[in-house]
């Protein structure tokens, strides 16, 4: 039992004295995926003619901000912009992980 209440009490004493460790900041927000995560690289490829708008929301597979733009915003980071044009989000509608006629 003594052995018990110096190992407890040894490591309240290494865990007390450890400094504070912080992340470091959020500089950007990379993201993949498809149509739920594309802020307008399908738009982009297609020139403008797919999706239609209305009813989506410039070129965004949806009717307002996709998840990653609520995201970046909730992190205090500017929105993310289509791979097409030089941004960092590299979602396309309609991408998949394998083909019909792979894994089933």
């Amino acid at each position: 039992m003594k052995r018990l209440i110096l190992a407890f009490i040894g490591c309240f004493f290494l865990t007390w004295q450890a400094p504070e460790v912080k992340a470091g900041q959020f500089t950007q927000l990379v993201a993949f995926g498809d149509s739920l995560t594309d802020v307008g690289n399908v738009y982009h490829i297609t020139n403008g003619t797919f999706p239609v708008s209305p009813p989506y929301d410039q070129g965004r597979f949806s009717d307002g901000p996709v998840w990653v733009e609520e995201l970046a915003s909730r992190m205090g980071l500017p929105a993310p912009l289509p791979s097409s044009e030089g941004g960092t989000d590299f979602a396309f509608g309609g991408a998949e992980t394998h083909t019909a006629s792979g894994l089933s």
